[in-house]
């Protein structure tokens, strides 16, 4: 557990005027985290990196400590710059860097904090020898990230169009880098320890425009596109039907059932009102994208129209001049020059409806909260125990999504840790931004109070992911009193191999290997001594995510960054089966 304490930042602009600034600072952490530093103005922009004048101010409070304090944030700062620089040599080697190279980026780096440093610097504050020590750690710790951040762009792209994606753990979300770990299943000699796809430059490049385009976060549309599909099928990020047609802005009501011209989506069906819908925001941000992708257009109004029956989980639209009857229709200030990209236009239209959704999700915020794992939660739903509705991998079984998003919580681990870090990916945001005129809002400045500089620990969210706790609203609860869904949950558990084979051991029975395992159970066996016995011997070695896991949580290590590399640097991919060494 972190010691934290909440300090109250007294942060000096280049004009000396003041702003408070709540933060929490790291005083006490172990050596694999570091915090980050970001700064947001008046507009919830995340603006340029830190200078050393501002990095200085923020380590204020910390100069007037006692001599124990000041001792305790030099080892916590010395741990910190140890995480950094072992990521920054993991990334060195997986981009090809020579030492060099890194060495002239850090002393640069170093020398622009203490440039800045030296210009503003207040000599009646933090003169003694520790206090020198605190900023030179922090100075150095700093200079890390921003050597990082600006490694060459060109070593993270490569000649076969592949794009370098660096996470620095371990786990069943290490897939943003493009190499997939599956624990695989027993009984099946041949399953697939590793796959890995190359992340091509091109789909990252195009997530990137659409949501900048669009205003919305562009680390935050990669973060819910490697979420809902992982590296191979990233640009298959899409919206139902009735997501289509709510994001176009059309009349939708649900009905109970399914009617004579109703609209169903995935089993549900809805009342679609036609008409033509006049978003002028939204018919801009379309045209832009026909423009940014190569699809002509002349003067003239057109509609991009959907049919208000729909049928099964696919959706008719089209571009036409004028809108069609039982249709709702967006109404566009340009028409196609060319009828052949009309398949092209109505891709990117579908594009910027997914994008306007995203949007709504980053601007909604959980009453209460101010935390933006939530907003990314909102994405993907909530629940107050996952597994009740639908059946989901074992280790993220049981958990209160309105208390612990998890879906967030990885979100915003690869938001800080795989694509705001990433120097390629940075670059392909500055070119869109310059490229389209436009500017977002950062998911990572939009729950700020005011403008000013802020702090997060690198492996926050890892954390509140990795520690979650499972199951905890159903221990103590007995199995009569369970409700359908928390049966179905408890079975799950129950069912999972690892916890299986204990507790038919323990009864001595048989294996119970086809349905439910909690049936046929044997006379003087209840399913209440199954889930008694459970919570007394099994549970507290699966109360969390990373307990839960068929594959370890960590950081990452030498022989997955070789993977890393070998797919960064393959045309197609690979599989690694078991027995195979890698």
């Amino acid at each position: 557990m972190h010691l934290e304490q909440h300090l109250t930042i007294m942060f000096y602009n280049l004009k000396r005027a003041i702003v408070l600034v709540t933060i929490t600072m790291l005083v006490s952490a172990p050596a694999f985290a570091y915090p980050i530093f970001y700064k947001c103005d008046a507009n919830k922009q995340m603006t340029e990196t830190l200078t050393g004048f501002e990095l200085s101010n923020t380590l204020a409070p910390l100069l007037t400590g006692s001599t124990e304090q000041k001792r305790t944030t030099i080892n916590a700062l010395h741990d910190h710059l140890a995480k950094c620089q072992t990521q920054l040599k993991q990334i060195q080697t997986a981009a090809g860097i020579s030492e060099k190279d890194i060495e002239e980026q850090f002393n640069s780096q170093l020398n622009l904090l203490n440039l800045g440093h030296s210009i503003n610097q207040d000599s009646s504050v933090g003169s003694d020898e520790l206090s020198q020590q605190i900023e030179k750690n922090a100075f150095e710790e700093s200079a890390c990230r921003n050597t990082i951040r600006n490694l060459p762009v060109s070593a993270f792209h490569n000649d076969k169009d592949n794009v370098l994606i660096y996470y620095p753990h371990a786990g069943p979300y290490s897939y943003v880098t493009g190499c997939k770990h599956d624990s695989g299943y027993l009984g099946y000699p041949d399953w697939i320890q590793w796959e890995c796809n190359p992340i091509k430059h091109q789909i990252i490049k195009k997530i990137i425009s659409n949501a900048i385009v669009g205003g919305v976060d562009p680390y935050f549309f990669l973060a819910i596109s490697f979420l809902e599909n992982q590296s191979q099928y990233i640009q298959d990020l899409y919206l139902d039907p009735i997501g289509i047609v709510s994001a176009l802005g059309c009349n939708v009501k649900e009905v109970g059932s399914q009617e004579k011209h109703s609209f169903e989506s995935f089993s549900t069906f809805y009342d679609v009102s036609s008409g033509v819908i006049n978003d002028s925001k939204l018919a801009q941000k379309i045209v832009s994208s026909f423009d940014l992708n190569g699809i002509s257009q002349s003067n003239g109004e057109s509609y991009y129209c959907v049919d208000t029956s729909n049928t099964g989980v696919n959706i008719d639209s089209y571009i036409k001049e004028h809108p069609g009857q039982n249709q709702c229709c967006l109404k566009l200030p340009k028409k196609l020059t060319n009828q052949d990209q009309a398949a092209a236009a109505i891709s990117e239209v579908r594009n910027q409806l997914l994008v306007k959704f995203a949007g709504n999700i980053q601007a909604t915020q959980s009453t209460g909260k101010n935390d933006p794992a939530f907003r990314i939660q909102h994405f993907n739903g909530f629940s107050r125990l996952t597994g009740r509705g639908e059946t989901v991998s074992p280790f993220r079984t049981g958990i209160n999504l309105y208390k612990t998003p998890i879906y967030g919580y990885q979100g915003m681990d690869f938001v800080l840790n795989s694509f705001m870090s990433n120097p390629y990916i940075n670059s392909l945001v500055d070119a869109a931004m310059k490229e389209v005129h436009s500017n977002y809002k950062s998911i990572l400045c939009q729950d700020v109070p005011v403008p000013g500089v802020y702090q997060i620990d690198s492996d926050y969210y890892y954390e509140k992911f990795r520690d979650a706790p499972r199951l905890e609203g159903l221990k103590g609860k007995s199995w009569a009193t369970m409700t359908a869904g928390e049966k179905q949950v408890m079975d799950q558990e129950l069912s999972d191999n690892s916890v299986y084979f204990r507790w038919i051991k323990y009864f001595n029975l048989k294996e119970q290997l086809i349905g439910t395992r909690l049936k046929n159970l044997a006379n003087n066996v209840t399913v209440q001594m199954v889930v008694d016995y459970y919570f007394k011997e099994i549970y507290q070695s699966r109360n969390t995510p990373s307990k839960a896991s068929p594959n370890p949580w960590g950081d990452l290590k030498s022989d997955q960054l070789n993977l890393i590399i070998k797919n960064f640097n393959s045309d197609e991919g690979f599989k690694i089966y078991r027995g195979e060494s890698y």
